[in-house]
């Protein structure tokens, strides 16, 4: 029980919804949807950041700002 209180006090304060001791299962699943809506946000940001990076390697974004 000592362990697991530190990640449940972390995502808590990430979530910022209060927690109902009785509502355990709820609330995992909560976490999870949290947690994985989390990370998919952060793969698309990290897909923009390397899409913009091959562009700018291959020249492709100059050209582009030279026709507008």
């Amino acid at each position: 029980m000592g362990n697991s209180l530190i990640p449940a006090l972390l995502v808590q304060s990430l979530i910022r919804v209060p927690i109902r001791i009785d509502g355990e299962g709820e609330y995992r699943m909560l976490r999870q949807k949290h947690l994985f809506l989390l990370s998919k946000r952060q793969l698309g940001e990290q897909r923009m950041r390397e899409k913009d990076q091959k562009h700018e390697q291959s020249g492709a974004h100059s050209s582009l700002h030279t026709l507008s």
